[in-house]
């Protein structure tokens, strides 16, 4: 072995061992460029060597495990050893009527539940704790775009809905779509991959954000976000799905879609809420949709039934989240502020809740004072509503709160979702239900029997 190790070499040989070396990389290097920017051409080799490209960013994630359901952003932590919900100004907290949906992970039981808590009393009526290894058994994601694992510890309710007669429509970003009855137990459920918001349109179907298989688009790497606008029937029938990259194509935006010598980057739209019309207006009819694209800072208005881009706006809102309908040709928008710097995402100064009103081509910002001096910041999600009452409810997604502000701008309620040990654990998008509509459903609810043994 020793004489092997240390025999002579021709010079040549070296010379020529380092050639073919050279040309290796490279051939390796053309294979995974190719791969990357979307092209096929190489079949299993491509894949081999796309995998191989990829391992240490695989490896350091298995090295440098982070605890995904710990709210802070950037290890920002916020809130230590709050928990719960406080009432900041009993008056006005008074005032706050209906249920909240709180979807939230249980930091103590290492599972995501959701929860129809009482705004009149603060008490939780009733729970859900889906089992997701269970309501997903058999599911396999096999696509390499998107290969997330779905199981009990880490699936995060995202954005739940409650039905009248206490089922709830769940999934999580980027799962499959189940429902499930009062009891958590599956009814169906769609093996598709659904992401973000789940919003109910007039005729009673449902619009989410869904995820098509890039390899139907020309030119875009495999690991492209090939993001589509899915409706889906209450009874998880997919009546609609339409890539949102050939529908800004289609319209004369592919120019949003690619940036200079760089062609496709993995997700250059990040669709994040769909908002159906529900009433015709002068702007807009009933089924057209308000869509929010984060990484275009964009909002469009788009109608299905004619394939149309109606209306599209970048700014002022930045990496905004959560589109409304307000009527009267206006529309709100929750602006995360967000700006990328070299220390990494920041909100500047704080998240808003942006008017705009089509008929003045005007945007005005009369929350900003308000949500400058309650600090609310989250980087990324984020959501807001207005009750019927005049309040406004704000979600800090990032880091775990709610914020319920009076007519006069001051909080009433603030919740944050704190474990025992102190640390605040991630929000799933909690969802307002008017008193009406949860009295309902909580009727429902109190017919059935739950077995959990």
């Amino acid at each position: 072995m020793e004489r092997f190790l240390f025999r002579k070499i021709q010079v040549w040989v070296v010379l020529v061992l380092l050639f073919l070396g050279l040309l290796g990389v490279l051939a390796f290097g053309v294979v995974v460029r190719s791969r990357t920017l979307g092209y096929h051409k190489f079949g299993i080799a491509g894949d081999i060597a796309y995998a191989l490209a990829s391992s240490p960013d695989t490896l350091q994630k298995m090295l440098h495990p982070y605890d995904r359901m710990i709210a802070q952003h950037y290890r920002d932590p916020r809130f230590p050893g709050r928990r719960g919900w406080e009432v900041k100004t009993p008056a006005s907290a008074a005032a706050v009527d209906g249920y909240l949906l709180l979807s939230r992970y249980d930091g103590d039981a290492r599972r995501h539940i959701v929860e129809l808590v009482d705004l009149s009393t603060l008490e939780t009526t009733h729970s859900w704790m889906p089992d997701s290894d269970a309501l997903f058994d058999g599911f396999v994601q096999g696509k390499e775009y998107n290969n997330l694992p779905v199981d009990a510890e880490t699936f995060r309710i995202l954005h739940p809905y409650l039905m009248e007669n206490g089922d709830l429509i769940v999934k999580g970003n980027f799962s499959p779509m189940a429902r499930v009855d009062a009891c958590a137990k599956k009814v169906w459920v769609n093996s598709d991959l659904f992401h973000h918001s789940t919003e109910r349109a007039a005729d009673g179907t449902f619009w989410i954000p869904g995820d098509r298989d890039p390899a139907e688009l020309e030119h875009v790497p495999p690991t492209y976000y090939n993001d589509s606008l899915t409706q889906i029937t209450e009874d998880g029938e997919v009546l609609y799905s339409k890539s949102l990259t050939t529908i800004l194509i289609e319209n004369g935006y592919e120019y949003l879609l690619t940036s200079m010598n760089a062609g496709y980057s993995d997700d250059p739209i990040h669709l994040n809420d769909i908002e159906p019309v529900l009433e015709d207006g002068p702007y807009w009819k009933r089924g057209d949709l308000l869509i929010s694209m984060r990484h275009k800072s964009a909002i469009m208005l788009f109608r299905p039934s004619t394939n149309e881009i109606l209306w599209l706006r970048s700014g002022p809102w930045a990496f905004q989240h959560d589109v409304d309908v307000l009527g009267d040709g206006r529309i709100a928008v929750f602006n995360n502020n967000m700006r990328s710097r070299h220390g990494g995402p920041v909100v500047d100064p704080s998240n808003d809740v942006v008017i705009y009103d089509f008929a003045t081509d005007t945007v005005s910002t009369p929350y900003s004072d308000i949500m400058l001096d309650a600090d609310i910041r989250t980087v990324s999600e984020g959501l807001y509503t207005f009750l019927p009452g005049g309040q406004l409810m704000v979600e800090e997604s990032d880091y775990g709160r709610i914020l319920f502000f009076d007519q006069d701008g001051k909080i009433a309620l603030e919740y944050v979702n704190g474990g025992s040990s102190g640390v605040p654990y991630r929000l799933g998008w909690v969802r307002y239900v008017t008193r009406e509509y949860g009295d309902a459903a909580l009727s429902n609810i109190r017919k059935s029997v739950c077995n959990d043994g």
